[in-house]
This record gives C-alpha cells, sequence and structure tokens, in this order.
C-alpha cells in the first residue's frame, strides 16, 4: 500500500477531485477501485503511476503536485475515470474513499445544478435583449453583456469559475460569422467584461464570510483572463488594426480607462489592462497623444493621494515607456505608496519576453529596494528575471552582490547558486551564518560538498552537534551522536584520525556530567 502522503498533498488531490472530476467519471471510478481494477501503484517523487484495467489496460499518471498536469493514457480527453481511480487508491491509505465519494459526488451535482440555473437565466435574458451584429459598437457589447448577467450574485466559492466559463460559452458564440478582425475585438471585449465583473464580484462580497475564497477565485479567473485577453491581442495583425472602425477603438479606450481608474485597489489590477491594451490594439501615437492629454486633466482635477491620482500618474508614465523614456515611472517606482514591486512586474515579464535584456536590467537594478518589502511571489518571481539575466553575462559578480545585499530574503536563491556556481567554501559558510542544520539540508548537495572537499563540512556539523545538546532531551543527544558519527568519518576520509581522537576525548569530557548524553555516546560506540 502507498504510504500516507502529507497533508498538503491530501488538501491539493481533494481540491483537484472536487474541480476536475464531473460526477459519472467520480462513480466509475470508484467502481473500478473497490473491484480492485488498479494495479500497479508506485510513487516516484511528486508523481504516482499505476495501470488501471478496465476494457484495456490503462497506463495513469497523477501529478501530486499539479493535478491538472496528471495523464491517462485512454482515448477520453479531460480527466477520465481511471484518473479517479487512481486518486481513491491514493486517497485509501490516509482516510475513508467511500466518504470522499459522497462527499465528491454531492458537489459535482450541485455544481451541475447551478450551471444549469445559470444557463437558464443567460439564455432567458438573451430572448429579452437584440443580440450583437457585425457593424454595432463595444459600448452596446457591453451593454447586452451586462443584461445577460444582470442579476448574477457571487453566493458560493466557486460562483467566479462558473461565471467565467458560462461567459466564455455563450458570449463567444454571438460573433460567428463576423469578419476575423471584428470577432477577434469582440472576443477581448467579452474578456474585459469578464474581468470588470470579477472587480465588481469582489467589491460587493468583501465583507462576505467567504471574502478570501471569493478573492482567491477572483484572482485566478482574472489571471486567466488577462493571459486569454493578451493572446487575443496578440492574434491581430497588422491589417486588422488597420479595418477596425476609430470610434471602436475610442470605445474601447473609454472601457479600458473605467477598469484602471476606479476609486479603490480592490479586484483585478486595471492597470495591467490599460498597460497591456495601450501597448498593442490602441498603440496609436494621435490616440496616444489626446488620451495623455485627457488623463492630465483628469489628474489636475484629482486629489493626488487618492488611489485613482495614483493609477493616473502610473498611466501617464506608461506612455513615456511606449516612447522608450523609462525614467519617469522609476521615479514614481521611488515615491510611496507606489514602491510595490507588483505595480511594475508587467514591465519585467514584457522586457524579458522580448529580449531586451539591457533594459531588463536597468529595471531590476533600479526596483532592489522594493524587493525588501515585497511579497514572497513577487519576490520570487523578480529573483528569477536576475537569474536570467546572470546567466546572459560575463560574470555573475552583480548577481551574488544583489542577492547578498537582500539576505536572508535571498537566502535560498543565493544558497542555490552557490552550490550550482561550485562555490562550495561560500556555500557552508552561508549555511553556517544563518545556523542551518544538516537536517535541514538536502542530502545531494551535502554528498556533493564532500565529494569536492570534505573538511569544508566540518564546522558545519561541529556547530549542529553542540547545538543539539544544548537542547538537552534525549532525541537531541540522538541528534548529535548521529553527527558525531558522521563526523568520525569524515575525519577518517580526510586521515585525520588523530585530531578526531583528540576531540572526542576533550568532548566527553567537557559534558561529562550529562548521563543520558553519556549513553547515547556509548550506543554509538563513541566512547568506551
Amino acid at each position: 500500500m502507498l504510504k500516507p502522503l502529507s497533508a498538503g498533498k491530501i488538501g491539493h488531490l481533494v481540491s483537484a477531485m472536487r474541480k476536475l472530476f464531473d460526477a459519472a467519471a467520480l462513480e466509475r471510478g470508484w467502481h473500478y477501485y473497490h473491484r480492485g481494477h488498479v494495479l500497479n501503484l508506485f510513487p516516484t517523487g511528486n508523481d504516482v503511476y499505476a495501470t488501471v484495467r478496465g476494457g484495456n489496460v490503462y497506463r495513469v499518471r497523477l501529478d501530486l503536485e499539479n493535478a491538472e498536469r496528471s495523464e491517462c493514457s485512454c482515448p477520453v480527453d479531460g480527466y477520465c475515470k481511471h484518473m479517479a481511480a487512481v486518486c481513491f487508491q491514493v486517497y485509501a491509505s490516509h482516510g475513508r474513499p467511500e466518504l470522499l465519494l459522497a462527499e465528491l459526488i454531492h458537489r459535482a451535482e450541485s455544481r451541475s445544478k447551478r450551471l444549469e440555473a445559470l444557463k437558464t437565466r443567460v439564455k432567458k435574458n438573451a430572448e429579452a435583449a437584440p443580440v450583437p451584429e457585425p457593424g454595432s459598437a463595444p459600448l452596446q457589447w457591453h451593454q447586452y453583456f451586462d443584461r445577460q448577467f444582470y442579476g448574477y450574485s457571487v453566493t458560493h466559492p466557486h460562483a467566479v469559475e462558473d461565471f467565467y466559463a458560462i461567459a466564455q460559452e455563450k458570449l463567444h458564440r454571438l460573433c460567428e460569422g463576423w469578419a476575423d478582425h471584428d470577432q477577434a475585438l469582440f472576443r477581448a471585449h467579452v474578456l474585459l467584461f469578464v474581468l470588470r465583473k470579477l472587480d465588481q464580484f469582489h467589491t460587493h462580497n468583501a465583507t462576505t464570510y467567504f471574502s478570501y475564497y471569493l478573492e482567491t477565485g477572483c484572482r485566478k479567473v482574472a489571471a486567466l483572463a488577462m493571459e486569454q485577453l493578451e493572446q487575443t491581442l496578440a492574434e491581430m495583425d497588422a491589417r486588422g488594426l488597420r479595418l477596425m472602425k476609430p470610434s471602436d477603438l475610442d470605445e474601447t479606450a473609454e472601457i479600458v480607462g473605467r477598469l484602471a481608474f476606479r476609486d479603490n485597489g480592490r479586484g483585478t489590477d486595471g492597470i495591467d489592462i490599460f498597460r497591456l491594451v495601450w501597448s498593442g490594439l490602441l498603440n496609436d501615437p494621435e490616440r496616444i497623444r489626446r488620451e495623455s492629454a485627457r488623463l492630465r486633466e483628469q489628474l489636475a482635477a484629482e486629489d493626488a493621494a487618492t488611489y485613482r491620482g495614483h493609477m493616473l500618474r502610473l498611466a501617464l508614465a506608461h506612455f513615456d515607456v511606449l516612447a522608450q523614456r523609462d525614467d519617469p515611472l522609476l521615479s514614481l517606482s521611488e515615491q510611496p505608496p507606489l514602491n510595490d514591486i507588483a505595480l511594475y512586474l508587467w514591465y519585467l515579464r514584457e522586457f524579458r519576453r522580448a529580449g531586451q535584456w539591457d533594459r531588463l536590467g536597468v529595471w531590476l537594478r533600479r526596483l532592489v529596494p522594493l524587493l525588501r518589502q515585497a511579497k514572497e511571489e513577487h519576490f520570487r518571481t523578480v529573483c528569477g528575471y536576475w537569474v536570467e539575466m546572470a546567466g546572459r553575462q560575463s560574470s555573475d559578480e552583480e548577481w551574488v552582490r544583489t542577492m547578498e545585499s537582500l539576505l536572508p530574503r535571498s537566502f535560498r536563491d543565493y544558497s542555490d547558486h552557490l552550490m550550482k556556481t561550485g562555490r562550495y567554501r561560500q556555500w557552508v559558510d552561508l549555511q553556517l551564518a544563518h545556523r542551518m542544520m544538516p537536517a535541514h539540508l538536502r542530502s545531494d548537495e551535502l554528498a556533493q560538498v564532500e565529494a569536492h572537499d570534505p573538511e569544508l563540512l566540518l564546522p558545519l556539523y561541529h556547530q549542529s552537534a553542540e547545538r543539539y545538546i544544548l537542547e538537552k532531551n534525549r532525541n537531541s543527544y540522538k541528534a548529535a551522536v548521529r553527527l558525531l558519527r558522521r563526523l568520525k568519518s569524515l575525519y577518517g576520509k580526510l586521515g585525520q584520525e588523530e585530531r578526531w581522537n583528540e576531540f572526542i576525548h576533550r568532548f566527553v569530557g567537557k559534558y561529562g556530567r550529562l548521563r543520558a548524553l553519556q549513553e547515547e555516546l556509548r550506543k554509538g560506540k563513541l566512547m568506551p
């Protein structure tokens, strides 16, 4: 039987089963599991492999870190009964799979009913409103979108994902048969509508009992919508852009402005929507000139300390970036409350994607002070850009200095870099300075250092053994003895047995009053 998984992996597996499998796949998968058709189950790393015997024998790979990437060799497109069967088999080492089945079936049926109710409501609203036609304008499209989802409220944690699925399914159909450029613009506006509604959901439900789950869902769906919007805009060729009516693009700018220049910072990241659309679809010198003048008028009438005022300043500085003038925006990054690195990640990603490594380097250097207060996910992202940039330079000295200046936050990235570049002495010094114990380090890294020079590890094991002894309990004494035995082996490899004998003699005398430690030393055959 598979060893019990960690609580985190079991939680991820159950969450994935709730989301990925419908009731039919769960019930059929349960029958396969219950009848013992899951064979040859074995784990490796974060994956579990198994074969499932049905009409044929199929191979399943279950990804315990990212269940969406799991695979089955059967011809079914999606998450099939064979995957569900393996999930139940894995869960059996943790709890009662029949109870999990009952919960999952109930959730799947409830979700199906909600989706059907939402589809019915959208259908009724559609029958009461004129359908957008070729030649209609974006503002009219949004009025239609709003009518279709009038009254839709978020009453459960999965309502945001339900909304996204229905909006995509129902609204995209409306532009079938249109000219390619009109279809592309319409689909872009469907995504802008989704992003706008996410903003409303978040604002209207920020104080409800499931606000945390709602915010998580909104951010997840917003990321998907932004990715799809970016792809849609990228597919618009120059010819299609020329065929678009100027009035449609002007209305698009108005709609994007409503998203970017709202009165609070909740919900979606409107300024990134502004940057994306103005960098591609609306990137016309004359239109930018008119928009810049309009934004300056608004900023003059706005309190500069408000959220809206901050976003107006960022938007104006974005037009400078489009004109290859980065300093105005980088100067804003030094001013509270705009000194949040999350506001500038969009540019780092774009420079990296465009291969503008020199420009990326300038931004990374200017944004280093912001990393000290950055969220962990943003810190990791920016460190990744630093690693890529360092790999394209003749020397990594700048990267090393930067990581040293960001310690202890950069400990993990800096430690990994020292190991990868063979700076083993600096790596050991770093572990010592941060009081890392060998038990908390990867065994393959310790082996790599030992193969290079065993003597480098001596201070690390000595320090850790002393720290264990200071805890003064039986378990810590056992841990200390394990390290001492490792030290004895290292001294032997170095041909320094006399040095070891001298050390252990003084060590035993130093802690002669700790009876429990003396017993463990005898058990470990480190003293007579």
